[in-house]
């Protein structure tokens, strides 16, 4: 009961298997036994909290992340993310732009991050470009959403339908739509969406009476 790395192990099959309080519990008594664990901790803790809704664990987590990793290339993620999750999509925008431009070579998670701080705020036509400047680093091998997601593309494809069908670009949006629908069912409201768009409203004809009877 006193051996830390076991309860640590016990917490990630524990969510695995989709028992996040039952995860929580576990991991909390590992980084209880070991503080020194809790960074390696973090993924796993940060996640539970997603699927939680827990907004204070996760500012309270993103601000350890700083922290321990004052020049970690993540940060400006967890942070924005915090933002998100209590409603702060502007700050969230203004803090990753300001990163953007400091750093123009960040890596994909932080464009990934800035597209979805946009679908916050609405910003369709932003997060659109934002989304794709993160996709084309993930064709080149940037491997930073990795860190942070367990299917990458398929998170960030589903975001990117999003963005583009608020946008009229309805038929992309339905093929990205359709090809994830197996692994993200929910994606049908997106799929008929998408339909919708691309089927030309009907224009009416005013009737003209037959002048020559």
């Amino acid at each position: 009961p006193k051996n830390a790395e076991v309860w640590s192990l016990l917490g990630v099959i524990l969510r695995t298997a989709g028992d996040s309080s039952g995860a929580d519990h576990a991991l909390s008594i590992a980084a209880a036994l070991e503080p020194s664990l809790t960074s390696d901790l973090f993924a796993d803790r940060w996640v539970l909290a997603e699927m939680q809704g827990a907004t204070d664990e996760l500012v309270t987590l993103a601000e350890s992340y700083a922290a321990l990793h004052p020049d970690g290339a993540a940060g400006p993620y967890f942070r924005a993310k915090a933002l998100l999750a209590i409603g702060e999509p502007l700050e969230a925008i203004e803090l990753l732009v300001d990163k953007l431009q400091q750093a123009p070579d960040s890596p994909a998670l932080i464009w990934y991050a800035l597209g979805e701080a946009y679908l916050g705020r609405n910003g369709y036509k932003e997060a659109a470009t934002a989304l794709e400047v993160a996709a084309a680093l993930l064709a080149r091998g940037d491997a930073s959403l990795y860190s942070v997601s367990d299917d990458p593309v398929g998170d960030l494809s589903s975001r990117l339908a999003r963005a583009y069908v608020h946008i009229q670009r309805c038929a992309e949006a339905e093929d990205i739509a359709r090809r994830l629908i197996p692994t993200q069912p929910e994606l049908e409201a997106l799929v008929e969406q998408a339909v919708i768009c691309q089927t030309p409203t009907p224009t009416l004809t005013p009737w003209i009476p037959d002048q020559q009877r």
